[in-house]
């Protein structure tokens, strides 16, 4: 197969894949589908302007070429690059592919905060998801103890004893869950996870469970410290 077939089977199989995802209709140009992508993937976004580069020398070969004569035959490189983008966009590896052989630790409800705190110090973990169970009960962060801390120490209170009395549980707010985290079930994939600490600032960890339910035990967590590792990954990925 020469590199010219070569290169508007990959370029087929990027148009075809953004169109069905994005559902996006058969009247829509390859340029208005890229730029409406870049605001949707990191992928399509990091790789805008190459994608604009292959639609002009695709339509080169399509559109001016005839049957006795290829007008371009795209270079062994550039071929090499739009197959590999076009299994990039279509077959993204997913976050559990990359994070799952990873040991998640887990912090049980009732752990003294005094407990989670050394718990925190120990593992050098920021976030902790807290679970009763099989329940996902919250994330326990840095911010939130100090909150709690600093909570006590302005009504006049012992610190001492409320580490000791207060529970990981109970030092708990529902209201960080859907600011600072976010659960997504195993098939999501790095460039969705990319996608959500791009589009919320605030997000501190992504956290994956089979199907994305608060009654199954984590698969992995994804932190804002990962996110370089992914960005790697898609920049090697073959």
């Amino acid at each position: 197969m020469d590199n010219a077939t070569r290169f508007i089977n990959a370029y087929n199989r990027i148009d075809n894949c953004l169109r069905s995802v994005y559902n996006f209709g058969p009247s829509m140009s390859f340029a208005d589908i890229i730029r409406r992508c870049a605001d949707k993937s990191y992928i399509v976004r990091a790789n805008e302007q190459l994608l604009f580069d292959f639609s002009r020398l695709r339509n080169a070969i399509v559109h001016k070429s005839t049957e006795e004569m290829i007008i371009a035959q795209p270079h062994d490189d550039v071929t090499r690059q739009i197959e590999q983008l076009a299994k990039l966009i279509s077959t993204p590896p997913s976050a559990v592919s990359l994070f799952g052989s990873r040991k998640v630790t887990l912090m049980h409800a009732d752990t003294k905060l005094k407990d989670a705190i050394k718990m925190i110090i120990d593992t050098h973990y920021s976030n902790i998801p807290v679970y009763r169970g099989n329940q996902l009960k919250g994330i326990l962060n840095n911010k939130i103890i100090v909150e709690r801390i600093g909570g006590q120490i302005a009504r006049g209170r012992s610190v001492d004893e409320y580490l000791e009395s207060e529970t990981a549980e109970g030092a708990l707010n529902e209201n960080y869950f859907g600011t600072y985290y976010k659960l997504c079930p195993a098939s999501v994939t790095i460039d969705e996870v990319v996608e959500m600490f791009s589009q919320n600032r605030k997000l501190l960890a992504v956290l994956i469970t089979r199907d994305g339910r608060r009654n199954q035990k984590p698969v992995c967590i994804i932190t804002t410290y990962d996110l370089a590792k992914i960005y790697n990954t898609l920049d090697d990925y073959v």
